[in-house]
């Protein structure tokens, strides 16, 4: 992945039917755009920070809708929480993020996640959230030195 470039992601049903597009705009801070398939914009996943514990906003139509926010420095377990701080569900990664990979050009290292809901979320904070782990992959790009890249 470059970096201060867009990169486009398709989403699509077990049928295998397109329902939407991840944009991921990358800049000093990430920004993680779901679309669906009509054009509309459904939410999007904002990097608050580049130095800490990871922390993420989750809007739609501009109004914010959820926060993540990772529990320690290693980025494995996040707390997702409504607009008022009320922990709603966890995001967990299961694995490491390195990729070790010698011979090969530098890759992100894509993760295995359990997202792990209270009750069932409304729309559009459910789609949000099926798409979080991908978000949280775009935002954490590993770099060559196998650490979270701060250059975004």
């Amino acid at each position: 992945m470059r970096h201060n470039a867009t990169d486009f992601i398709d989403l699509h049903d077990a049928q295998g039917n397109r329902w939407g597009r991840l944009t991921h705009r990358k800049s000093t801070k990430s920004v993680v755009t779901v679309t669906a398939m009509n054009g509309f914009e459904i939410g999007q996943v904002h990097q608050e920070n580049i130095v800490g514990k990871v922390r993420l906003s989750i809007s739609a139509q501009g109004n914010p809708i959820a926060q993540v926010r990772a529990a320690d420095m290693r980025a494995t377990q996040f707390a997702i929480n409504d607009p008022r701080g009320t922990q709603i569900g966890r995001l967990i990664k299961i694995g490491s993020y390195h990729n070790w990979r010698p011979f090969a050009r530098p890759s992100k290292a894509a993760g295995r996640y359990v997202v792990d809901l209270a009750t069932r979320a409304p729309e559009p904070l459910a789609t949000m959230l099926a798409t979080l782990p991908i978000a949280v992959d775009l935002t954490m790009n590993v770099d060559p030195a196998l650490s979270r890249s701060l250059r975004r």
